[in-house]
Formats: structure tokens, sequence, C-alpha cells
């Protein structure tokens, strides 16, 4: 073999390896876009389906309410804003007539009152609105545990994915060594 035979021999390889190694990056930067469009994706529907609970919430209390605004019961509406307002999710609650004038209210408390998502339910029997229910929902402590849940996972997918790298590596070294050894064993 010639220096020039020898010498296209080596960029060939030195090609077909390089050509190699430009697709497994290729695919991990792909693999990784992917990974952060499944992350902000899983996270919207994590706040979607929060704020669609509270959205329940809302619309079951409305519904009781609307028994005890017909019957014009103010100490009832009272005890169902003070227990709405004690849960820790909710700031403050109150219930307003069909004209929108206030009928009762939990006292807010005043450290909670930042960033806040207002619901207002519409307390309704068919096509007759007798008032409204505003609930003001402390967001942050909203998605708090699923922002946890999400970091948890996405921190072990990061180590699931190197080790998916580390295995495909191995793998590649290992059908790459029995290559050599059947060319070795042909000569």
């Amino acid at each position: 073999m010639t220096t020039a035979q020898h010498v296209i021999n080596i960029i060939k390889l030195v090609y077909r390896r390089g050509r190699r190694l430009l697709v497994a990056v290729l695919l991990i930067i792909l693999i990784e876009n992917l990974w952060s469009t499944m992350q902000e994706t899983s996270l919207a529907d994590l706040q979607s389906h929060s704020q669609q609970l509270v959205e329940l919430t809302a619309k079951q209390a409305a519904n009781e309410a609307r028994y005890w605004l017909i019957d014009n019961d103010e100490a009832k509406l009272q005890t169902l804003v003070t227990n709405l307002s004690q849960h820790p999710l909710i700031d403050y609650s109150a219930i307003y007539d069909n004209y929108g004038r206030p009928m009762v209210s939990a006292d807010p408390i005043a450290e909670r009152a930042n960033n806040v998502f207002v619901l207002i339910e519409e307390i309704r029997e068919d096509q007759l609105i007798h008032g409204y229910l505003h609930i003001a929902i402390n967001q942050p402590m909203l998605l708090a545990e699923p922002l946890s849940v999400h970091q948890y996972l996405s921190y072990y997918g990061q180590f699931l994915l190197f080790f998916a790298v580390l295995a495909g590596v191995l793998v590649a070294l290992t059908f790459n060594k029995w290559r050599y050894r059947r060319l070795r064993a042909k000569e």
C-alpha cells in the first residue's frame, strides 16, 4: 500500500467517523429539543388541570350558594364564604347579589393578597341569575405541588437521558469492536 492510498484511507475513515459523530450529535440535540418541548407541554397541562379543578370547586360552591341565596339565608352564605376562605388556596371569597352589590364576604388575608387567580361564578337557576360568587385563588400555592412534581420528574429524566446516551456509546463501541475482529479474522 502506498503512502497516497494510506492517506486516502485515513481521510475516508475520518470522514465516516466524523459523519457518524455528527449524526450522533444531531440526535442528541433532537432528543434534548423533544425533551424540552415535552416538559413545557407537561407543565402547561398541569397548570390547566389545576385551574380546571379550581373552576369546578367554584361551580360547586355557587351551586350550594344558590339554595341559600334563594332563601335569603345570609348566615349560611356567610358560613360558606368563611369556609371557602379558610382553605389555604383561597385568599378571599364573597357573594354578590344579581346587581353586583356585596352581600357577604370573608375578610381577605393581607399577606397573601398578591398574585391571585380570580374566579367569578354566576349563581343561577336556569336563565335566572341570583347572584355571583367571587373567589380569589392564591396562584403560587395552587401551582406549587404540580411544579414540584414536574421538577422532580425532570430531574430524574435528565439522568435517564444521560444513561441512554451512555448506553448508546457502549453499544456503538461493542459493535465497532466486533466489526474489527471480523476484519482481522478475514486477513
